[in-house]
């Protein structure tokens, strides 16, 4: 595979989409919650906007189409997906963001 599709209508933190990010899938995510925290659109992911109208299935195909005809551009993303994953999602930075976490919450 090298594409992710994550079209919740909510997330938390989606750890399936950092677990396909870190195997270098092109993430493509709906617009709720986590999913916009770590993806940001056209960077390390794409992100759909879910818009309330009869053509739902229509335009997300398009917009599915449009993201699969960028090769260069989908192994930029790959890229930065990785990059980002390394840099911000390392096991010592997730443990050190959970104490800092229960420690405000004392």
């Amino acid at each position: 595979a090298s594409y992710f599709l994550q079209l919740s209508n909510y997330e938390g933190l989606p750890h399936t989409v950092l677990e396909a990010m870190s195997f270098g899938l092109v993430a493509i995510v709906s617009n709720v919650g986590g999913n916009t925290d770590i993806i940001t659109n056209n960077l390390n992911g794409y992100i759909y906007n879910f818009q309330k109208n009869n053509n739902i299935f229509d335009d997300l195909a398009i917009f599915i189409e449009n993201i699969i005809s960028k090769d260069q551009e989908n192994l930029e993303i790959s890229n930065k997906a990785l990059a980002s994953i390394k840099e911000n999602f390392t096991l010592k930075k997730t443990i050190n963001k959970y104490i800092e976490e229960l420690s405000v919450n004392e």
